[in-house]
């Protein structure tokens, strides 16, 4: 059941609580240094951190995969899929979620990322959030776990796993029960 802060916090229509951010490095001569925390504050989650980088970057790729569970149901994948992460960070794609997920992210990094990425720039990233406006009403409760492979040049950077739950909230901000 979500706490108070949900009942006064407007327009949410979700409750959305990541459990898991886990970025494991694969190549430690292209990543210098990083550190992550997530922090649950008034019924949200919020992850901060830093990344740099021993070279410039680009190109740069990554595969994406979403899962999603509900209860005694079996998973189901939303999508697997590479994607060209510098077209993405150069704000490339027309498609409205990845330009909406592009504008909300990238408010909360120290610096909009261009590629190629700098070396030796500590690219941070401060009290960071998923943004509930950025879904549809009609998602149902779900677990949702999310895995973001990145690469360089055919050889993996780093791992990135995500895990969480998205529970409904109404048009009123408080939960919705269903049966």
């Amino acid at each position: 059941m979500p706490g108070i802060w949900a009942q006064l916090l407007p327009n949410r229509g979700y409750d959305i609580r990541i459990h898991i951010f886990d970025f494991r490095v694969d190549d430690s001569e292209i990543i210098l240094s990083n550190a992550f925390k997530l922090e649950q504050e008034l019924d949200r989650s919020y992850v901060s951190g830093y990344l740099m980088f021993s070279q410039q970057l680009e190109p740069i790729n990554m595969v994406a995969v979403l899962n999603v569970t509900r209860s005694h149901m079996p998973s189901l994948r939303m999508f697997n899929t590479q994607i060209d992460a510098c077209r993405m960070l150069n704000n490339g794609y027309k498609n409205k979620f990845v330009k909406q997920i592009y504008n909300t992210f990238f408010t909360f990094v120290n610096t909009r990322p261009k590629c190629p990425l700098k070396a030796n720039f500590n690219y941070t990233l401060t009290r960071a959030y998923v943004d509930e406006k950025l879904f549809p009403d009609f998602l149902p409760d779900c677990n949702i776990s999310i895995s973001l492979q990145f690469e360089h040049k055919s050889k993996s950077l780093a791992l990135l796993n995500i895990s969480g739950r998205l529970r409904s909230l109404g048009k009123s901000g408080k939960e919705v029960h269903k049966s």
